[in-house]
């Protein structure tokens, strides 16, 4: 079991498209967010709204191989990178 734990919490202003999990840096899943157009009233006035739907996203797994130079392994590489600059760059720290 784990005796202790710690987490940190960055935010960014980007709109959700997908969602991306890495799993102890080796592992990859990843679901693109599908769009729907939903109308609400705004000033009394019927709009167009779209809306990501997180909770419909298909995940797809990325697993590497034992082979080196796999899709899987590259997918999971360029997407810690894509984390990595998203936490280092545009992410700040939340302030409760």
């Amino acid at each position: 079991m784990v005796k202790t734990a710690t987490t940190e919490v960055r935010v960014h202003r980007a709109a959700p498209l997908f969602k991306l999990f890495i799993i102890n840096e080796q592992e990859a899943f990843f679901g693109f967010y599908p769009v729907v157009e939903h109308t609400a009233s705004v000033d009394g006035k019927p709009m167009a709204i779209y809306d990501a739907m997180g909770k419909d996203a298909i995940l797809f797994p990325f697993t590497p191989s034992d082979e080196d130079a796999s899709n899987d392994a590259l997918y999971v590489e360029q997407a810690r990178a894509w984390f990595d600059s998203m936490w280092g760059i545009i992410a700040r720290e939340y302030a409760s």
